[in-house]
């Protein structure tokens, strides 16, 4: 009952070295390709699934076990993602009942069976067995012999099998328990999986190896020469003769091996007291390093080789360092002396298929695409990651804030007291830091995530300072409750161990959790510490999200101490299932049959699980990028470099002109080579340009990679910037003389046909051909985002309880009398509509103008109640022919964007299609807005509709869902594509906020009560006669 045991961390288990293959000389050590001393024993096992662990077989392990009918299945991978389980959600709560460490009588178990021939030459040689990872209790056998057990799903562990393993074919079994003890310390908002999800594979060494390799590359005191320390831990050496050599950036360093001296009573003595272990030290200083950071990730190849007494090299090892710097002063997070913006993100480990293993190749694209979105640092929550995942970081130049596994969410205020667990605390914390140390990238240790305060975490932390004192320690479990008493806000009862502040000994950070921006300036403006503010979470990117991220960036940028933060998080944990029809769909808690479960609170990511990016990741792509520029008056503009270490050589420039948002020039620009942090001021090219007095004439400059580098191709856009040299001025307006006429409840003007039906609107056709089949209705309503209320819960929140409280998504239209009157060009009518809600009603003056060309202008004025203090929307909504699929406009796009979320959408006339604006967010919910629109049109090809606000500009969707469809479905194949296009002409939408979690949308981007006044201007037209731009500069009156 191991795993019933949280005292029993591990048994045979060895300590945790850096991950470093073994080769027989140095030359192919230093190419680091396949080993003869390394064996991958990943592939196709057998494998049997019990549901609990007394079920195993007594004999399963032994060789002459007859596995014949078990089945396949791949490893690594979860065997909950290959038909034998299924995969569970939870958020907090545990996905079983009962207190620590109890777990289900009914606990899943998995067997699995391998067969592998040693390799020849190994059998005289030290093997060891290394499993990647194992959710969540490991027990391995060897040839019918139990070899050990590892907890920690998320760590190697590593098994001496030199005594077990024999010449030729060996039988390797392993027993892999779902749920333990241990669970309690991985409940970490993640799919619960279970088996080997790593790679699992055999290593050999000689009698007397390297057992370990410490390397701590820095900076001296004055940042200018490179440090390297040296530790290499020497194993299975017993008598003197043997040495050490290192060799780095053409230096080497040779020294002997240190022995225990045992050849007398007096020698063991003084050995006792001298002899630190079989450890060989070197330090150095060099001069003109290239130092390492996220923009320019320098490295150096260290190698290593253990020497014989006769001369002979037994061991060849290699590694990758980075000179470079961490340090904390003065509430600034110093990389390389230079306080550095903390552009991060939350990475869980996620495949749609495959669940918890994802590939190198996986990684890398993950990385890569974070990189091209300007992210210059990742958080491994809550878990550390597969060791290659940190090679990557280094490579490409990603900070990391490399987590423990460990997060006990459901019992975050007990188990960090329990006795019972203090040594899984220690362990898992101490094994990160001893795998990892090695890696530039690794900028802080993390403690964890969630998991309360107590004496251990002051312990770990202590332990860290010692062991490794050239990282900060990072957590965020003290703010539980210091961060809102430091705010003069409630926090959860005190359980009696509550008393320390926000300069809780146990972190070098303040990183707390989803603070609201007005908290920001609070600590900003308060806080006498000298630590700096690092969000390790914020911008919950659940669903149709991000709002005022830009919002967040302008006060880090204008506040000493502030630093940054990590979004939550990367990506969407969807996986993947078919419906009835083979239609493939992304699956969330609850799909697979998980109770208890928290539905889609894990579709939270930036990208999907196929590593589409979201359209709100945009927004900050823009606000990392690493040059800006603003106009000085209409000649000049002033650009400045936001790198930190790096010039800008690698930077092309692109200068765009526009006028109406269509490009009319593109040229490259000179722009003077910029360092870190410098400005000039750059003349902008004269461009004679035929320009009418109604146009609007824009300037963009585009950022473009002037060369390859390692994640990404020369071309691709770091970040733009724009702004409006002319602004349209209103047209003249000119007089229709032809009069509308009125015969049978509808009014004719050229070829345009207005029905009517109670004073207003109800369709239009041009040509005697339809191109609103349901005139324009006053819009309250749309399909809650996730941020407005999660509608998968039990109860309505947010936002979206209070729409639904209103009765917002059921009002009844009662229409008053119509007042018409005809004057010169012009039809006029006027009526008062009530939309009667629960308890208020919404007054909607409507003027409708048909003019004698066939414009048609929509004049609304709405009256909304105080107790109504925060709508959805405020707009018109319109149903056309679903052959209306072609889309053009003139604002911001191309992808879908929102009042608090519209910083990183160019402005520009953009072509595009009612399919191509579909959003598959994969909880359906409200999508596809966009802002700033001058003018919208929709056509068939033949016919088209323009849509232009009247005056300044408003937002507009298009779809062929309505938003009660969106609703109503849990999945996208839930959907059923109407024929017909549903239009929003908006005068405003409600920003998008974060309030799934975090703050919600800020007041500036909601519609308050009071008086609203807009207006819409509507003209059908013949495609091939007739441009809308143009169309969209003409104004009319009767």
């Amino acid at each position: 009952m191991w795993e019933l045991q949280p005292e029993c961390i591990e048994i045979n288990r060895l300590p945790m070295r850096v991950p470093l293959v073994p080769y027989p000389d140095v030359q192919m050590a230093r190419q680091g390709g396949p080993s003869p001393w390394s064996i991958s024993l990943d592939g196709v096992w057998r494998f049997k699934r019990v549901d609990r662990p007394a079920r195993a077989p007594v004999d399963f392990a032994a060789p002459q076990f007859d596995d014949s009918g078990w089945a396949p299945i791949d490893v690594p991978g979860n065997w909950t993602t290959q038909g034998f389980d299924a995969p569970h959600y939870t958020n907090v709560i545990m996905p079983f009942a009962g207190e620590p460490p109890a777990v289900p009588d009914a606990n899943p178990t998995g067997l699995y069976r391998s067969r592998f021939r040693l390799p020849r030459g190994w059998k005289q040689r030290r093997v060891v067995l290394r499993f990647g990872g194992a959710e969540s209790v490991l027990m391995v056998y060897l040839n019918g012999q139990f070899v050990g057990l590892s907890k920690d799903s998320r760590l190697p562990a590593e098994f001496d099998v030199s005594t077990v393993v024999r010449g030729g074919e060996n039988v390797l079994a392993v027993k892999v328990i779902r749920f333990s003890d241990a669970s309690y310390l991985e409940d970490q908002d993640h799919w619960w999986m279970a088996g080997l999800h790593r790679s699992v594979s055999l290593y050999s060494q000689a009698a007397g190896y390297i057992a370990d390799l410490h390397l701590d590359a820095g900076l001296n005191v004055r940042l200018d020469r490179g440090t390297l320390r040296i530790v290499a831990m020497i194993g299975g050496v017993t008598e003197p003769g043997w040495r050490f050599r290192a060799q780095v950036a053409s230096r080497s360093f040779e020294g002997d091996v240190p022995t225990y001296r045992h050849h007398s009573q007096r020698a063991r003595a003084v050995s006792a007291m001298r002899f630190s272990g079989s450890e060989v030290r070197f330090e150095a200083e060099f001069a003109s390093v290239r130092t390492w950071s996220h923009e320019a990730p320098n490295r150096y190849l260290v190698t290593g080789e253990l020497i014989a007494p006769d001369g002979t090299i037994v061991e060849a090892v290699s590694q990758q360092i980075g000179f470079r710097s961490v340090a904390v002063r003065e509430r600034e997070l110093l990389i390389n002396g230079k306080p550095v913006y903390i552009r991060g993100v939350n990475r869980h480990d996620h495949h749609p298929e495959r669940g918890k293993t994802v590939t190198l190749e996986e990684m890398r694209e993950d990385l890569c695409l974070m990189k091209r979105f300007n992210f210059n640092a990742v958080r491994t929550a809550h878990y550390p990651n597969d060791e290659r995942f940190y090679e990557l970081c280094d490579e490409l130049g990603l900070y990391v804030v490399d987590e423990a596994n460990i997060e006990c969410h459901a019992r975050i205020r007990s188990l960090a007291h329990d006795p019972r667990y203090t040594a899984a605390f220690m362990s898992r914390f101490q094994r990160m830091v001893q795998r990892d140390r090695n890696h530039p990238s690794v900028i802080a240790w993390s403690l964890g995530n969630e998991s309360g305060y107590g004496a251990v975490h002051d312990a770990m932390a202590a332990w860290g300072r010692r062991e490794d004192p050239g990282r900060p320690i990072h957590y965020e479990g003290g703010l539980f409750t210091a961060w809102p008493k430091f705010h003069g806000r409630a926090a959860l009862a005190d359980s009696g161990r509550d008393g320390h502040d926000i300069d809780f000994p146990a972190s070098d950070l303040i990183c707390p959790m989803y603070p609201s921006i007005a908290e920001l300036c609070s600590w900003a403006q308060r806080y006498a510490g000298e630590k700096p503010l690092i969000m390790c979470e914020y911008s919950h990117a659940m669903g149709n999200s991000n709002g005022s991220l830009k919002d967040y960036w302008d006060v880090i940028e204008t506040h000493h101490g502030l630093q940054g933060g990590f979004i939550w998080d990367w990506v969407d944990q969807g996986l993947t299932l078919l419906d009835a029809q083979g239609t493939p769909y992304y699956g969330f808690g609850g799909d697979f049959g998980d109770e208890p479960n928290d539905a889609n609170f894990c579709i939270n990511g930036l990208v999907w699980p196929d590593r589409t990016p979201h359209p709100g990741i945009w927004e900050h792509h823009r606000i990392g990028q690493p040059l800006r520029a603003v106009p000085i008056g209409r000649a000049a503009f002033r650009i400045t470099s936001h790198r930190d270490f790096t010039d800008t050589r690698d930077i092309a420039v692109r200068l765009v002109w526009l006028i109406d948002g269509e490009v009319v020039e593109d040229r490259r620009l000179a722009l003077p080579r910029l360092g870190p942090g410098e400005s000039r001021e750059v003349p902008l090219p004269h461009l004679d340009l035929p320009l009418h007095a109604t146009q609007e004439l824009g300037v963009r400059l585009l950022y473009e990679l002037g060369r390859d580098a390692s994640w990404a191709t020369a071309g691709h856009q770091l970040g733009w910037d724009e702004w409006t040299l002319q602004r349209a001025r209103r047209p003249r307006v000119r007089r229709v003389r032809s009069a509308p006429r009125i015969e049978d409840g509808q009014i004719r003007c050229a070829e345009t046909t207005v029905h009517l039906v109670d004073g207003g609107l109800a369709r239009l056709a041009f040509d005697s051909r339809v191109l609103i089949k349901r005139g324009p209705v006053l819009n309250l309503w749309r399909a809650p985002t996730d941020n407005d209320g999660i509608k998968l819960q039990d109860r309505p929140s947010g936002a979206w309880s209070r729409w639904q409280a209103w009765g917002l998504d059921r009002l009844n239209m009662e229409v008053g009398d119509t007042r018409v009157t005809q004057r010169g060009g012009a039809v006029r009518l006027i009526r008062t509509i009530h939309h009667v809600g629960r308890d208020h009603s919404v007054r909607q003056t409507e003027t409708l103008t048909i003019l004698g060309n066939g414009e048609v202008l929509l004049e609304e004025r709405v009256d909304v109640p105080k107790s109504w203090d925060d709508l959805p929307r405020l707009g018109l909504h319109l149903r056309l022919p679903g052959r209306f699929t072609q889309v053009r406009y003139f604002g911001r796009g191309p992808e879908e964007n929102y009042a608090d979320r519209c910083f990183g959408y160019p402005l520009g006339c953009y072509g595009s299609t009612v399919d191509d604006e579909y959003v598959p967010y994969i909880v359906p919910s409200s999508y596809g807005n966009h802002t700033d629109t001058r003018w919208l049109a929709v056509d068939d090809g033949e016919l088209g509709l323009l849509c232009a606000p009247l005056g300044g500009s408003a937002e507009f969707s298009v779809s062929r869902y309505r938003e009660m469809d969106l609703f109503r479905a849990r999945h996208t194949v839930d959907l059923e594509p109407r024929d017909e296009i549903n239009l929003n002409l908006d005068y405003k939408q409600r920003g998008v906020g974060t309030g799934a979690c975090g703050p919600d949308t800020l007041g500036r981007y909601r519609i308050v009560p009071g008086r609203h006044v807009f207006g819409w201007r509507l003209r059908a037209y013949r495609v091939a006669e007739t441009d809308p731009a143009e169309l969209a500069r003409q104004r009319f009156q009767g």
